[in-house]
Order: C-alpha cells, then sequence, then structure tokens
C-alpha cells in the first residue's frame, strides 16, 4: 500500500506532508531512545541499542505478520476489562494514521462507553505561548468520554511528540 501511495504522490513524506518529499531526520530520536534514562524508564536493557529508523533488519522480519492488523479489536478489552485509560494522539499532517482516516475506526469500537464517546463534545484545546505575549493559542482539539481521549495536535505529524514538544 505505501508503495502505491509513494507512487502516486510522487514519494511525499507521509509521516509530515509539510516536508513534501523529504524523509525524516531520524538522529534526534535514535539519541532519545539510546539514553539511559529512558532505556532505564521503560525497561530496556542498557546492552540494547536501538538501530534507528529503517536500519534495523530484523525489525520488518519479526512485524511481517503483524503489518496491517487492526489493534481495535483490543479496545473493548482494554477500557472495559482491564479498564485501562487510553490516550490516542493524531497529528494534523500526518498522512500516514492522520486525523481523518482515525476517526471512523474510533467512533466503532465496540465498548461500553461507545455512544457517550461518540455524543462528547470535541472542544478546543489552548495553551499560552509567550511568544504571542501570554495569549492563548489554538493547539487541537480534544473529544472525552470515560478511559478513552482522543487528542488532535495542530502543527504535528505522525511523530507528534517530536513535532509538538512544548504542547
Amino acid at each position: 500500500m505505501f508503495s502505491y501511495f509513494a507512487n502516486v504522490t510522487g514519494g511525499i513524506n507521509w509521516y509530515d506532508i509539510r516536508k513534501s518529499n523529504i524523509p525524516n531526520d531520524w538522529n534526534q530520536m535514535i539519541s532519545f531512545l539510546q539514553s539511559s534514562k529512558i532505556k532505564t524508564s521503560v525497561n530496556i536493557p542498557e546492552h540494547i541499542h536501538f538501530e534507528g529508523h529503517g536500519k534495523d533488519t530484523a525489525v520488518p522480519i519479526f512485524l511481517t505478520n503483524d503489518t496491517f492488523k487492526s489493534a481495535a479489536p483490543l479496545f473493548p478489552f482494554l477500557l472495559d476489562t482491564a479498564q485501562y485509560k487510553v490516550l490516542l494522539i493524531q497529528g494534523q499532517f500526518d498522512f500516514r494514521d492522520g486525523v481523518a482516516g482515525q476517526h471512523r475506526w474510533i467512533s466503532e469500537i465496540a465498548w461500553s462507553g461507545r455512544d457517550g464517546y461518540n455524543r462528547a463534545e470535541r472542544r478546543v484545546w489552548k495553551m499560552r505561548a509567550e511568544e504571542v505575549g501570554g495569549r492563548e493559542l489554538v493547539k487541537g482539539y480534544v473529544t472525552q468520554f470515560g478511559r478513552l481521549r482522543r487528542v488532535e495536535v495542530l502543527g504535528a505529524g505522525h511523530n507528534t511528540p517530536g513535532d509538538q514538544a512544548e504542547g
């Protein structure tokens, strides 16, 4: 599917359409993931070395049977049985897993709060920004009901935490 998109779009960066056909620079993320503090916080042994996006040839092999498999069937268990709080984040400029493409499957999750979530208000998310004299700027939109929260982040692509780290 992604080779089709690459062909019909001229090779657009599907992680962030603002970048046209310029690939992402993953070096900052690799450095972040290599830090001892991060490895410790997510229980990864110090000797494990993250190779970076597209460089570790073992990862695609191990994930072959998992590619294009929907995780949607897991959500009723996560929300109702295990009673986890679930946060879903989508960046405005993410072609791969963007806002419009996510709306339908999220609204169809078969959990006890589905009707409430689908009726929930999509609220504007604002934050004060010193660069504009402390005024509030719109940073995105939030829909929440029960244990499910969805955040649509403006000015971000697939790598939302890296694109809008301060928000």
